[in-house]
C-alpha cells in the first residue's frame, strides 16, 4: 500500500473478508502504526518498521499483520528483529499451532546482496519455527519467478521453495483474478511480485484462491491476493486417543522390582516342556505360555503409567501437586464468602496468596523440568545420537494428522475409511500379480514356480548339521545383548525388556521352544505377522499420498531373536564353505562398508580414468520399491543355490510365504492381509535376504568384460543395497551393462524407474562432452545430467564443488535453526549445551561425507568458516562485528578446516585397518602405490588424505603401514589425531591473536584455545546463567 491512511474504505472492505491480512508498506511509520493499531478494535496489530522510516521522511518499508480476534485462538508476536519480516503464532487446543510470517523484501533499487541478506533472514526465521508449527509466509517478495528471463534474486528464492516443499499461491493452477499482482500507472508493465507461501500438504486443498483486480491505483500499485486454508488439514482433536491399556514404565523400574519380575517369571516358567511327539499346535501352546508368563510378571512387578495428553509433565512435581491443592481450598472459600474482591477480606487476601505462591512454583518446576530435559538432550549428543533424536521429537509438538487420504482415485475422510485405505494401498503393493504384469518375463517365472512347488513335494531330507543343531543358552544370550530398550513391541505385546530382564528362567525356555521350532518345522503366528504403522516423511510433503510416508513393520521381539540366531548361523556356514556373499561391490548393510566407502571406491575409479585422460559414463539406477517388491519364490531358489537347503530352507519358506500384517491407524485396526511379496522392511533378515536376490546381478555384470579395469580391480558397478550405479569407459560398454540389468529386471521381476534413474559423463579437462548421449533402458531412455546427488553427497560431472559446499553451509544453519524450539538458542540450553550439540550433531550432519571432498580452495574454506562463526555469535549474542579469533575460542572450537581434516586421517586408518578381500582397500593400496611411485595419482582422494596426514606429520604412520601393515586401533588411533590437530589449531589461533595488536588484553585473559571461563560459569553458575549478565562481560573481556 502507498499508506495505511490511504484508501480506508478499501482497507476496511479488506478487513471484512479477513480473519489474517498481512501488510507491506514503503512509508509504514509510527503514525501510521498507530493509525493501524486502532484502526480496527476487532483486530490485533503486529508489525515491523523499516530502518529509516519516521514520521518526517518516506521510508524504505516496513511490514505489519493484522489478526482477527477470536476466543479460539492466542495470538502471541513473535518479535522478529528484523526492519522488514513480522511473525504471529496462533495457538489452539483444537488444530496444529500456526505461524504466520509478513515480508517486504528490497525492489531493485537495492543490490543483490542486500537482497539475498533479507531472503536469507527470512529461510532463518522459517527454520525456526516450521518444525513445531504450520509456518506460511506473505508480502511482497519484489522479484516474478514466472518470467522466462530468471534473475539471481529469483533462483535463491526457487530454491528456498523447492527446498522446504512451499507453493507460492498466487502461480498456482486455478488462482481467479489476473495472473500479476503489481501493475504500473501506464499499465505497461504487470508482473507477479506478492505470494503467499503455503506448504504442499495444505496447497492441493485450497477452497478459494483469488487476486483481486479492484483495487484502486491511488491505494495501491498492487492487487490484494485472497487465500482461504481449510483448518481440517491441521485438526489435532482426533490426536488425543483413549488407551485402555496400561504401559509397563521399564525405565522407572529399580533394581529390586526387576529382580522380583525374575523371580516371579522363573516361578510361572517352571515346568518341562516335551520333547517327543511335538505338533505344531504344541508350538502355539509353549509360545502362548512364554508370552503370558512375561505379561504376568512384568504387570505384578514392573511400574505401569497410563499416557494422559492433557497432562504437563512438570505436574509430576509432588511440591507443585501441594500449592495447587492450596490454592484450589483457598479459592473454594473465597468463592463460598460471595466473591469478595476487597483487599481487606481474609479470604480474598489468603486466595490471593495462595494464588501467588501457586504460580512461582509452578514456573519454578516448569524451569526446572526443562532445565531436566536439556541436560538429558546434551548428554544425548555427546553419547547416543540415536538418543538425542528421540529425546528430540519428544519435545517437539506433533504434528496434525491426516484427515484424507487418496488411494486409486479414491479419497477417504474419516478414520475408519482412511485405515481401510491404507490397508487397501499395502494389499496391492505386497501382492504378487503373477503373470499378470507384462513388464516381466512369465515363462520364467512359471519354471521358478512349478521348481519351488516341485521341491517342496519332494520332502528333501538334506541334513546341514551346522544349522540343525541345538540352539544353546550362549547363542541366545548374545543374540539377547544386541537388542536396545525402548523399542515398540510386535503383535503379542512383549518388548525387548520382558527377555533382557527375565534372567536364566527365561533363556532356557526361549532355548527349549526354538528347539520346538526346529523338530517341527513350525513357525508361531505371532512370529510371522506384523503391524504396519505410517509415518510421515515431513519436509511439508503431500500428507494425503501414501507415498510420502514410510512403512514401519513391528514384528514379535521373540522372531526378532530367532531371526538373528538363523542368520548368525548362515553366515558362519558361508564363510566355512568359501563363499563370498554378498559381493565385495555390494556396500550396503555389509560389515567394514557402508556409503563413504562406495563413494570412495566411485569416485576413485572415476579419478583413475580420468588421469589416463578417458571419461567414465556412469548411470545411476533408482530402483523402485526394492525391499518391497522382492520376489519370494525367486528368493528362495537363489537360497537353495548358495546351499541353504532341507530343514532351514522349509522354515525360511514358511516363515516369509505364509506372513501377513495388519495395518494400525490411531486406535483402529485394519483386516488382515497376506504378504505375498517383498523381504518386509524392518525385518532382521531382509537386508541380508535382499543382497542375496541382487549378488548375481554383480556376477553377471562382471562376466560381460564390460567396466572399469584398474589393474587386477574390474568394477562395473556399485551396489549401495538397492542403489545401482554401472560404470564403464565407453558408450558401447555403458548400453551393455545397461542391457543386461534390463533382461536381469524382467527375469527378476524388479522394477527400475528410468525417468528418476540419471546418467552422468565424468570426463577429463581436455574431452569435449557430447550432449546428445541417450541410453535405452527396454522401451525407456535415460537422459544426461549435470549433477546427482549420491549416498548423501553431491556429484558434479564438471567437478565443480562450489554448489556441494553451498549446500553444507545452508545445511548448517536449516539445522542450527530446527533445533530453536529445543533450546539450541542464545535463551534455551547454556553456551556449553549448544556448543556440544553443534559438535555431535549439526556439524557431521551437514559435513557428511567431507572426508572425500578432496582438496578445498580458499572461498570453500572461508563460507564454511563464515557459517561457524555465525553459529558462535547467534549463540552468544555478539555482534556481527566482533573479531573472529575471539568468537571461536571464547566456544573452544577447532576450524571447520582441521575438523574435515580430522574426518579425512580418520578414515584413511579405516581405509588401512579394512580387511584386503574389501574392494576400496585393494583400491586403496593400488593408489597407493601409483602415488609412491609418482605415477599420477596426485589429484585422487588418497593423494589428498596423504597430504591431509603430512600436514600434521603424521607420515611416520604411515610409513609403518607401507614397511609392517601396522596401523593403530581404532581407539587409539582417534586419541592420537585429535590431539595431533588440537596442538596445530592452536598455534594457528594463538599466531592469529598475536598478529592483531586490539586482541592483546583479551590474550592475556583467555590464552588457550578452550572454553572461556564466564561460558563454563553460564553453564553451572545460576547468577551467569542470565545471558545479559555474560554477554556484557564478553563485550568487555573481548575489547
Amino acid at each position: 500500500m502507498r499508506g495505511a491512511m490511504y484508501g480506508t474504505s478499501y482497507f476496511q472492505s479488506i478487513l471484512e473478508k479477513s480473519d489474517i491480512c498481512l501488510l507491506t508498506e514503503h512509508w509504514l511509520n509510527k503514525s501510521n502504526i498507530s493509525f493501524l493499531e486502532n484502526f480496527d478494535s476487532r483486530f490485533d496489530t503486529v508489525y515491523s518498521i523499516g530502518m529509516n522510516c519516521s514520521s518526517y521522511t518516506k521510508g524504505s518499508g516496513g511490514t505489519a499483520i493484522l489478526v482477527r480476534k477470536s476466543p479460539g485462538y492466542k495470538i502471541y508476536n513473535l518479535n522478529l528483529k528484523n526492519d522488514r519480516i513480522c511473525g504471529i503464532k496462533l495457538c489452539s487446543n483444537e488444530y496444529q499451532d500456526i505461524c504466520v510470517l509478513c515480508v517486504l523484501l528490497p525492489s531493485t533499487n537495492y543490490t543483490q546482496e542486500v537482497y539475498l541478506k533479507y531472503l536469507d533472514d527470512l529461510c532463518k526465521y522459517y527454520d525456526m519455527y516450521c518444525e513445531d508449527n504450520v509456518t506460511l509466509i506473505g508480502g511482497d517478495f519484489n522479484i516474478d519467478i514466472t518470467n522466462q528471463n530468471i534473475s539471481g534474486k529469483a533462483i535463491n528464492y526457487i530454491e528456498f521453495l523447492k527446498d522446504r516443499n512451499l507453493c507460492p499461491a498466487p502461480s498456482k493452477q486455478g488462482c481467479l483474478g489476473p495472473m500479476y499482482t503489481f501493475r504500473s500507472k501506464d499499465d505497461n508493465i504487470r508482473t507477479l511480485l506478492d505470494y503467499v507461501c503455503i506448504p504442499e500438504f495444505i496447497s492441493n486443498d485450497i477452497p478459494f484462491l483469488k487476486v483481486s483486480s479492484d483495487c484502486p491505483y491511488t491505494v495501491s500499485d498492487h492487487f490484494p491476493v485472497f487465500v482461504h486454508i481449510n483448518l481440517g488439514l491441521l485438526s489435532t482433536s482426533s490426536e488425543k486417543y483413549k488407551f485402555c491399556r496400561h504401559m509397563l514404565k521399564w525405565s522407572h523400574a529399580d533394581a529390586f522390582e526387576k529382580r522380583m519380575y525374575e523371580t516371579e517369571l522363573c516361578k510361572l516358567l517352571n515346568f518341562e516342556i516335551k520333547s517327543e511327539n511335538l505338533s505344531n499346535n504344541d508350538v502355539e501352546f509353549y509360545t502362548t505360555v512364554l508370552v503370558n508368563a512375561c505379561h504376568m510378571a512384568s504387570d505384578a512387578c514392573i511400574p505401569t503409567g497410563q499416557f494422559r495428553p492433557y497432562l504437563k509433565p512438570y505436574w509430576k512435581n509432588k511440591n507443585l501437586k501441594e500449592y495447587h491443592f492450596k490454592q484450589r481450598e483457598a479459592r473454594r472459600k473465597w468463592i463460598y464468602n460471595d466473591r469478595p474482591r476487597v483487599k481487606g477480606d481474609p479470604s480474598y487476601h489468603n486466595y490471593k496468596l495462595h494464588k501467588r505462591e501457586f504460580r512461582k512454583h509452578k514456573r519454578q518446576a516448569e524451569k526446572q523440568w526443562q532445565e531436566e530435559k536439556y541436560e538429558e538432550i546434551k548428554s544425548a549428543a555427546e553419547l547416543d545420537i540415536e538418543q538425542f533424536y528421540k529425546r528430540v521429537r519428544r519435545m517437539r509438538k506433533p504434528s496434525s494428522s491426516i484427515n484424507k487420504l487418496i488411494y486409486n482415485g479414491n479419497v477417504a475422510t474419516d478414520d475408519v475409511n482412511v485405515c481401510e485405505m491404507w490397508s487397501d494401498y499395502f494389499h496391492d503393493l505386497y501382492s504378487d500379480n503373477g503373470d499378470s504384469v507384462n513388464l516381466f518375463d512369465t515363462n520364467f517365472f512359471k519354471k521358478i514356480k512349478d521348481f519351488i512347488q516341485t521341491y517342496i513335494d519332494s520332502n528333501d531330507n538334506c541334513v546341514i548339521p551346522y544349522l540343525e543343531r541345538k540352539i544353546t543358552i550362549d547363542e541366545v544370550s548374545e543374540q539377547l545383548r544386541s537388542l536396545k530398550c525402548g523399542k515398540a513391541p510386535g503383535p503379542d505385546y512383549l518388548c525387548n525388556e520382558h527377555l533382557l530382564y527375565g534372567g536364566k528362567a527365561i533363556l532356557t525356555y526361549v532355548c527349549k521352544l526354538y528347539d520346538i521350532i526346529l523338530k517341527t518345522e513350525y513357525i508361531p503366528l505371532c512370529f510371522r505377522h506384523g503391524i504396519i504403522i505410517t509415518l510421515y516423511k515431513g519436509n511439508n510433503k503431500d500428507k494425503s499420498s501414501p507415498n510420502n510416508y514410510r512403512a514401519v513393520t513391528l514384528t514379535s521381539v521373540l522372531g526378532k531373536l530367532l531371526e538373528k540366531i538363523i542368520l548368525c548361523r548362515v553366515q558362519a556356514l558361508l564363510e566355512q564353505m568359501g563363499t563370498v556373499m554378498p559381493h565385495p561391490l555390494q556396500f550396503g548393510f555389509v560389515k567394514e562398508h557402508g556409503s563413504i566407502p562406495a563413494i570412495y571406491t566411485l569416485k576413485e575409479s572415476i579419478d583413475f580414468y580420468n588421469e589416463h585422460n578417458s571419461p567414465v559414463f556412469a548411470i545411476f539406477l533408482d530402483n523402485e520399491k526394492a525391499f518391497d517388491r522382492i520376489w519370494q519364490d525367486g528368493l528362495l531358489y537363489k537360497l537353495m543355490n548358495i546351499g541353504i537347503k532341507g530343514k532351514m530352507w522349509r522354515i525360511i519358506y514358511l516363515w516369509y510365504k505364509t506372513a501377513t500384517a495388519h495395518v494400525q491407524y490411531k486406535t483402529i485396526t485394519s483386516k488382515v492381509f497376506k504378504i505375498e511379496q517383498g523381504v518386509g522392511q524392518g525385518r532382521v533378515m531382509s537386508a541380508w535376504l535382499f543382497s542375496l536376490f541382487i549378488n548375481d546381478l554383480i556376477y553377471q555384470l562382471i562376466e560381460s568384460k564390460s567396466g572399469l579395469i584398474i589393474e587386477h580391480l574390474h568394477i562395473p558397478c556399485v551396489l549401495l543395497a538397492d542403489d545401482t550405479t554401472l560404470l564403464s569407459s565407453s558408450k558401447n560398454g555403458l548400453q551393455i551393462l545397461l542391457n543386461i540389468v534390463h533382461e536381469y529386471a524382467q527375469r527378476w521381476r524388479l522394477k527400475y524407474n528410468a525417468l528418476k534413474s540419471k546418467f552422468l559423463l565424468f570426463s577429463p579437462k581436455k574431452y569435449m562432452q557430447k550432449p546428445d548421449y541417450v541410453f535405452s533402458f527396454g522401451d525407456a531412455t535415460i537422459l544426461m545430467n549435470a549433477t546427482v546427488t549420491y549416498a548423501g553427497t553431491l556429484l558434479d560431472c564438471s567437478r565443480r564443488t562450489f554448489g556441494r559446499t553451498d549446500m553444507a553451509c545452508k545445511k548448517l544453519k536449516r539445522n542450527l535453526h530446527s533445533l530453536y524450539n529445543i533450546g539450541v538458542n542464545p535463551n534455551g540450553m547454556s553456551p556449553v549445551a549448544n556448543t556440544v550439540i553443534w559438535k555431535r550433531v549439526i556439524l557431521p550432519c551437514a559435513l557428511y561425507a567431507c572426508e572425500l571432498w578432496g582438496h578445498l580452495n580458499s572461498t570453500e574454506i572461508g563460507m564454511l568458516e563464515q557459517a561457524q562463526r555465525y553459529f558462535t555469535r547467534f549463540i552468544l549474542c555478539f555482534d556481527k562485528r566482533s573479531p573472529n579469533d575471539s568468537c571461536i575460542s571464547n566456544l573452544g572450537l577447532w576450524t571447520i578446516e582441521g575438523l574435515i581434516d580430522k574426518f579425512k586421517i580418520l578414515f584413511l586408518g579405516r581405509l588401512c585397518r579394512a580387511s584386503v578381500t574389501t574392494t576400496h582397500k585393494q583400491l586403496f593400496n593400488l593408489r597407493l602405490g601409483q602415488i609412491l611411485s609418482e605415477d599420477l595419482a596426485k589429484s585422487s582422494i588418497t593423494y589428498d588424505l596423504i597430504q591431509t596426514l603430512a600436514k600434521y606429520d603424521m607420515l611416520s604412520f604411515l610409513e609403518s603401514y607401507i614397511e609392517e601393515a601396522y596401523i593403530p586401533d581404532k581407539r587409539l588411533w582417534s586419541k592420537i589425531v585429535s590431539q595431533s590437530i588440537t596442538i596445530f589449531e592452536e598455534n594457528r589461533w594463538i599466531l592469529s591473536v598475536q598478529r592483531r595488536p586490539e586482541l592483546n588484553r583479551y590474550f592475556k585473559i583467555h590464552s588457550c584455545l578452550t572454553d572461556h571461563r564466564l561460558v563454563r560459569l553460564s553453564a553451572t553458575d545460576p547468577f551467569f546463567q542470565e545471558r545479559s549478565i555474560t554477554t556484557n562481560s564478553f563485550r568487555i573481556r573481548c575489547n
